[in-house]
């Protein structure tokens, strides 16, 4: 049996699966929570760091606090070892130099955005004369043409444009024209990184040089955009193009494939947006199909490209912009961009989740790109919802409400492809307040989506179950997917361990939070599964469901060369209760006895009040790979400025029981280890030529320090596939 997981590169795996508003409910920290304002380090924090798709270079982001510029450094990594030097010093190129190269200027450059002073919205130069006239007035204008409102606004869209102190008087004096890239993590696609920044762009680089191919502007950031220019910046710190990016290449026709790029804004606001980036087509006759050629990429856009043609890249934003009742110069109606204060979607949140590119369930012979996403957090209505929109021009699908409120918001989700047919069949995604729901996209007909368990389930009225229930513990990170079988768990080939950790880290208030957080892999035996509903005694880990998941605990306490190391206890279930639900996923009449062991949890440590630190937590996206688990959880100094947080990198074996040799550790036992800082984002793992037989975790730190740990993981020719690309 084999399944895909959306979301986590194009690979398939066998054996083992997978794939700040004032009275906020949920606080939402206006300045990093792991920087202090007004650092002046000369080489600048580390924010995010992606790897080129040769593997060849390592780039990373990196913002200065307190002067709130940012930039873009290349270096030569060897794809051989997996080794990289990342002194700055050491960097192939800076794309802050690239701003500085003779010709490029504010004028020059190529800025788009959405909206315009067409009847319906769509991608627009970013420039005076081509925006519409309520996105001028959300910059600030009167109403009036060349009055002196108007002429601000026009230097307002200069000066964001990149014009410089020396041609605007009274403006904020910026260190560099790139802003502070704090939460916003670079993509690569083809020879192109993406990255969101404080600034109120989405920019592209081409990775060869480090410079700008071009940059967008949301039509969600224009109501706040004006903030930049103040003199008192440094002191007021804004987000715009803060959340996550993801790029996804879906099936539109049988001889058509299209590349879409998504982003949130995560501080910065509640929507996302949406770029074409990539186009192949292929020749399909009555019995041959050809080989798929590049239509369209962004690898194309060349210096004689002007606004308006890569401005056909923007596809659309959601939620989208309000008809407005003020007319257009051509007549006809025109659109507004929304005011951070202005409701568009009551249950759109700000959109700190990652959305996916991806296919749904069509009829035969049909195909539907989409978009998923949850909520995110402080929507008006305060609720956890799934979206599925249309890939191709962010009409909505189907909204899916969980019906789990107040102050709830749905995180990121985890997409999972069951029969292998690259479409989207269950969704895994948990909220603020502990649930960890299961959505039922299987069905043809997106009228039929909707929950997998409770009355909504089963087409009545009624209230909604999660699959699982961390009573207290919010779930704010991605969680992932594996499946039970044969090779991990003998005697079994159905249903899938679903692995997430619990915890927040959203606002300032959370660096005090002293609340135990966990960790869960919760067994989902597919339609012959129940609920499992809460754990009702923690130290047996007795279900309210009946059933058990077993308690892991630290069996060993270790130092190492540069911290500390633990270990963890192993677990086991019913084999052939396991074999048993298995077969009932492939027939759901029939319904056996399932294993009383339904998965197991680990409880992290609780800081005592004297000590300098609050409760360890998971807010970073779970990965699997190879049947191990790489999860990175966070312990928050509860002082910052004396005291630095520290993190552990917990690889965690996902086997239980009686494993095969050579592919589990005899106990299954976690190992951690334990380094200063913040290990941000979901890690990059890799593998090198020098051993196939290795993984290799790839993190960084604030400093811009790279953390290499190798584990045994997926072996190419045998577990391991990459897309074939038909």
């Amino acid at each position: 049996m084999r399944v895909r997981l959306f979301g986590v590169g194009s690979f398939w795996v066998t054996v083992v699966l997978l794939w700040g508003l004032p009275a906020l409910a949920v606080e939402l920290s206006d300045v990093p929570l792991d920087g202090v304002a007004g650092s002046t380090a000369t080489e600048g924090m580390v924010s995010g760091q992606a790897l080129s798709e040769d593997g060849e270079t390592v780039f990373q982001t990196r913002y200065w606090p307190g002067t709130w510029h940012g930039d873009v450094l290349a270096f030569a990594g060897n794809p051989v070892t997996g080794q990289v030097d990342t002194d700055p010093g050491k960097a192939i190129w800076r794309a802050s130099d690239g701003f500085q190269q003779v010709g490029v200027d504010y004028e020059t450059r190529r800025v788009v955005t959405y909206g315009g002073i067409w009847p319906t919205p769509q991608g627009a130069p970013f420039r005076y004369d081509q925006l519409s006239e309520d996105q001028k007035r959300l910059l600030g204008w009167d109403g009036v043409a060349d009055s002196e409102a108007a002429q601000n606004v026009r230097d307002l869209v200069d000066y964001l444009r990149g014009a410089t102190m020396d041609t605007m008087d009274g403006w904020r004096d910026r260190r560099g024209v790139l802003g502070d890239m704090v939460n916003s993590a670079p993509v690569v696609a083809g020879n192109t990184l993406f990255v969101g920044a404080n600034d109120g762009m989405l920019h592209a680089f081409d990775i060869r040089t480090g410079h700008e191919r071009f940059a967008y502007v949301p039509h969600q950031v224009f109501g706040h955009l004006k903030a930049l220019a103040a003199p008192d910046y440094a002191d007021d710190h804004r987000f715009y193009v803060d959340g996550p990016l993801s790029v996804g290449e879906v099936v539109v026709d049988t001889d058509q494939r299209m590349t879409y790029l998504v982003g949130g804004l995560g501080k910065g606001g509640r929507g996302y947006f949406c770029l074409r980036i990539g186009d192949r087509r292929r020749q399909v006759t009555e019995d041959e199909y050809g080989v798929y050629e590049p239509v369209f990429h962004v690898d194309a856009i060349a210096n004689d490209w002007d606004e308006e043609h890569i401005a056909e890249v923007v596809r659309w934003s959601y939620p989208p912009p309000l008809p407005s009742d003020h007319g257009t110069t051509g007549g006809g109606q025109e659109w507004v961009a929304i005011p951070p204060m202005v409701v568009a979607d009551a249950d759109m949140g700000y959109s700190y989740g990652q959305a996916y590119a991806v296919n749904a369930n069509a009829p035969e012979g049909l195909h539907r790109p989409v978009v998923i996403f949850g909520n995110g957090y402080n929507s008006p209505n305060g609720r956890a919802v799934l979206y599925v929109l249309d890939a191709a021009d962010g009409t909505l699908i189907r909204k899916i409400d969980t019906g789990a409120g107040i102050d709830n918001g749905l995180s990121t989700p985890a997409l999972v492809d069951v029969n292998l047919d690259r479409r989207v069949d269950y969704v895994y995604a948990g909220d603020l307040r502990g649930n960890l729901w299961k959505f039922d996209l299987t069905d043809e007909n997106p009228e039929h989506w909707g929950m997998a368990h409770g009355a909504a389930a089963r087409g009545d009225q009624g209230r909604s179950v999660p699959l699982f229930r961390a009573v207290g513990q919010p779930i704010t990170a991605r969680p992932d997917v594996m499946a039970v079988h044969g090779g991990c768990l003998p005697g079994a080939s159905g249903g899938y361990l679903v692995v997430f950790g619990t915890g927040r880290f959203l606002g300032l208030s959370d660096r005090k939070d002293r609340r135990q957080q966990s960790l869960y892999g919760i067994w989902d035996a597919g339609t012959a599964m129940e609920p499992l509903g809460w754990l009702r005694r923690r130290h047996d880990g007795r279900l309210s469901g009946g059933r058990q998941l077993i308690r892991r605990e630290v069996v060993a306490n270790d130092a190492t060369d540069d911290g500390a190391a633990r270990r963890l206890s192993g677990w086991s279930m019913d084999m052939a209760a396991a074999a048993a639900a298995g077969r009932s996923n492939r027939d759901s009449d029939e319904k056996p006895t399932l294993p009383v062991v339904a998965g197991w949890f680990f409880d992290f440590p609780v800081p005592t009040p004297s000590q300098a630190y609050a409760a360890e937590r998971v807010v970073e996206a779970v990965a699997i790979r190879g049947g191990k688990a790489v999860v990175a959880s966070l312990v928050p100094s509860r002082s910052p400025d004396t005291q630095p947080d520290y993190t552990w990198l917990n690889i965690l074996h996902m086997c239980g029981g009686d494993m095969t040799e050579n592919e589990c550790t005899a106990d299954a036992m976690l190992s951690s280890r334990r380094f200063e800082g913040r290990l941000k984002r979901l890690p990059t793992i890799l593998k090198t030529a020098a051993d196939p037989r290795l993984d290799w975790v790839i993190l960084h730190d604030a400093a811009g320090r790279l953390i290499r740990l190798p584990f045994q993981g997926e072996i190419w020719g045998r577990t391991f596939w990459r897309q074939d690309g038909r």
